[in-house]
């Protein structure tokens, strides 16, 4: 009868022991692997645009695809910078990015009298292109 009761309560410790939270040293831990994977991605992602930009540069095939892609997004590109929304849209981005900047330096001016750390630079956008 112990057992009946045992079995369940075993099974259900080795279940839920690894959900629970682990202990502030296997955080540390945890979060430097994290740090690891994410360099290794970020390498590994490189590597791969590099390999990609190799083989389109060296493959005729995959540079005529290539150079035919770009031209098609040059188009697409230039067709959508002709509506009137959109050029609308853009001009309030640069608008928008304008201001950003006066407020940054006025920020950056107020920052340096007080101390040495400068304000967020504007958002960097593809606002403007084709125009």
């Amino acid at each position: 009868m112990k057992t009946l009761i045992l079995f369940p309560l075993a099974a259900a410790a080795v279940v839920l022991f690894p959900l629970s939270l682990p202990a502030q040293e296997e955080v540390g831990v945890l979060k430097a692997r994290r740090a690891i994977l994410e360099a290794e991605r970020e390498a590994s992602l490189q590597k791969m645009s590099d390999l990609r930009m190799k083989y389109i540069r060296t493959d005729r095939n995959l540079k005529r695809t290539h150079d035919r892609i770009m031209e098609l997004h040059r188009n697409l590109a230039l067709s959508l910078d002709a509506k009137p929304e959109i050029r609308k849209m853009n001009d309030r981005i640069l608008q928008l990015n304008s201001e950003l900047e006066s407020l940054n330096a006025r920020l950056n001016a107020a920052n340096t009298n007080k101390t040495d750390a400068p304000a967020a630079p504007a958002p960097k956008t593809d606002a403007g292109k084709g125009k």
